[in-house]
């Protein structure tokens, strides 16, 4: 495994650098920071980013805590996968489960996960931008 690793061309190991530079924020941060804009898209999460409308933000009710816990778990996702993995890897399994349901949620292990801790867990962000 040294051998593989030391015979790898720099631009690669430049890539898996900061790759791990990268994910070494969200384990600093521990959490993600939160954007409030209105968007087309209700919520999403890229890596250490979680972006809601105003809409589910500014209501406090059970929506806004499972979608504030879904991403979140996408969030933790990011962080044990790294973005440089988990990005491709929710991609994969987008394309899968489009095909296998016609959506790209239903058989998308990633948003089950999130789905299941969404009812389970509970998060309130430290760090919210509104724009």
């Amino acid at each position: 495994m040294i051998e593989f690793m030391i015979n790898l061309p720099t631009w690669i190991k430049l890539i898996l650098g900061l790759n791990l530079l990268w994910t070494s924020t969200f384990w600093v941060m521990s959490e993600p920071i939160v954007i409030v804009a209105d968007t087309e898209y209700g919520a999403f999460n890229f890596a250490n980013i979680v972006v809601l409308t105003s809409e589910i933000y500014d209501n406090r009710d059970d929506w806004r805590a499972y979608v504030l816990a879904h991403e979140y778990t996408h969030f933790i996702q990011s962080a044990l996968h790294t973005p440089l993995i988990n990005g491709p890897m929710y991609s994969i399994f987008t394309l899968y489960s489009k095909y296998k349901t016609g959506n790209q949620w239903d058989a998308n292990p990633l948003e089950n996960q999130a789905t299941y801790w969404g009812h389970r867990l509970t998060f309130e962000p430290k760090f919210v931008l509104r724009f």
